[in-house]
């Protein structure tokens, strides 16, 4: 993947943490989560309370980069694809 972001792209850091058994990436809307919503539509859901995206990072994917309760993750929306890796 290439390093530079398009306008519009998002690169950011930040925990993993479980709820309602799942792992969850939870990202402001006013920090950026608004911009994470396009692509991460069948993952994803707002949650208007918080006011935040709270990103479901998929079973498989958790299993394959070694993402547990309390990892720090890196997620970007580069090239309109949501992408998730271990910070």
């Amino acid at each position: 993947m290439d390093d530079a972001l398009q306008p519009g792209e998002l690169r950011l850091e930040g925990p993993v943490e479980r709820i309602a058994d799942e792992l969850v990436v939870s990202v402001p809307l006013s920090e950026g989560g608004s911009q994470f919503i396009d692509c991460t539509r069948r993952i994803a859901r707002i949650d208007l309370q918080r006011e935040c995206l709270d990103i479901v990072i998929p079973t498989w994917l958790a299993a394959k980069i070694g993402i547990t309760d309390g990892s720090r993750v890196v997620i970007s929306n580069q090239g309109g694809v949501f992408h998730c890796w271990c910070a």
